[in-house]
């Protein structure tokens, strides 16, 4: 299963990239917490899915590429996720969140938590 989700923030994307470029950050993210990170493997609490651990599978700073795999997960068999921040007109960042996953009935809940993220990742970058 496949869900892709973009957004467009009125600000650089070096503003977005110090959130979410930062994997030791979840304060976009309105159900985690407790995050820890050990330089490649992250590990963090999530509302309704419990203990996960994530590996950061690729960090381009130039590029402002992140992917990751959630790699230990009560509910998650397969996951690879990509965020990439992409230049917009007018000095705006273009969010693009495509995560590939299984078992596929957790679409609702995964695309839920994505959606959720994007409107907490305004607040987080102050852009109201």
């Amino acid at each position: 299963m496949e869900i892709t989700i973009e957004k467009v923030f009125d600000c650089q994307r070096e503003k977005v990239w110090a959130v979410i470029g930062n994997p030791e950050r979840v304060d976009w993210v309105p159900s985690a917490s407790d995050c820890v990170f050990d330089g490649s493997i992250r590990r963090f609490q999530m509302e309704g899915a419990g203990q996960l651990a994530e590996e950061i599978v690729l960090r381009d700073e130039d590029g402002m590429v992140l992917k990751y795999s959630v790699i230990e997960s009560p509910a998650v068999d397969q996951h690879l996720a990509t965020i990439s921040l992409i230049d917009h007109e007018g000095n705006k960042t273009r969010f693009s969140w495509a995560q590939e996953f299984e078992p596929a009935h957790l679409e609702p809940f995964i695309r839920k938590g994505m959606e959720d993220s994007l409107v907490q990742l305004d607040s987080v970058l102050d852009l109201k």
